[in-house]
């Protein structure tokens, strides 16, 4: 029963199982009720309204020396009795590990702010060479093709919070750690190419259809025309492509990759 205690924070005032791990709650004011509904509200990777108050005020608490703040910070969650007395040390100790282990955090730790922490990373490297035809010589330029996912690994304050039996997290990766090219990140889609016929086949959100290049020999090329047709000089290697009309489905990308399950 006591894991579900500090996990029930969107009920928390009239909850029975919270009247034995807090008691007389209802009656606290004050600093004491700032600081019972701070425990509690750090237990949930969702921040219900009533919240909003007890989380400001505890890291508001914050002195130039770190040890300062800790202790600050540890003095401020005492106010809140715990276990099944008016006593400030509870009975349980994994109860009180986990008020103690409070005080090193450095912000919250909620599943929306996970799920906007985005990594980077450069998929490809294109070198293009560029020449002046007035005799002013050669340039290269280089290019980096750049990925990117929703960062898969937890950070410090999302530990802590994770690793206790007394909070609600149970955090979950589900999508695939792979980057994804810029250009489809920013669509919100891969562009997977199909038949005609599966194109067809499909609702209108989730097709399109874009030019495509297909490489061809110089032969190719000139019997092409000109709408049809497209050259490559941007490298020492001269390129031919034909421009021909791509059919493609919309793999959209999932960017709530974290989730929180429900602890059994």
């Amino acid at each position: 029963m006591k894991k579900r205690i500090l996990g029930a924070i969107l009920v928390f005032y009239t909850t029975n199982v919270l009247a034995i791990s807090i008691p007389n709650m209802q009656t606290f004011t004050g600093d004491k009720r700032l600081a019972c509904e701070a425990i509690l509200c750090l237990a949930s990777p969702v921040l219900p309204a009533e919240c909003s108050s007890a989380i400001a005020k505890y890291f508001s608490i914050h002195f130039k020396k770190p040890w300062k703040t800790l202790e600050a910070r540890k003095s401020f969650l005492n106010l809140c009795p715990l276990g099944s007395s008016e006593a400030i040390l509870s009975d349980d100790k994994d109860l009180e590990d986990w008020r103690n282990s409070l005080v090193n955090l450095t912000g919250t730790c909620y599943v929306p702010d996970l799920n906007k922490r985005y990594q980077r990373t450069i998929l490809s490297t294109e070198t293009i060479r560029k020449c002046s035809g007035h005799g002013e010589g050669c340039t290269t330029i280089t290019i980096n093709h750049y990925g990117y996912r929703i960062n898969p690994t937890l950070d410090n304050n999302c530990k802590i919070l994770s690793s206790h039996k007394y909070s609600n997290y149970n955090l979950k990766y589900v999508c695939s750690t792979k980057f994804y090219p810029e250009e489809d990140w920013n669509n919100g889609y891969e562009k997977k190419e199909i038949t005609q016929e599966q194109y067809n086949s499909l609702k209108d959100e989730d097709k399109f259809k874009a030019d495509k290049l297909t490489k061809i020999t110089y032969t190719e090329y000139k019997n092409l025309p000109e709408n049809k047709r497209k050259i490559d000089t941007s490298d020492r290697i001269i390129k031919y492509y034909r421009i021909d009309l791509g059919f493609y489905q919309k793999i959209y990308i999932n960017k709530n990759c974290w989730i929180n399950e429900n602890k059994k």
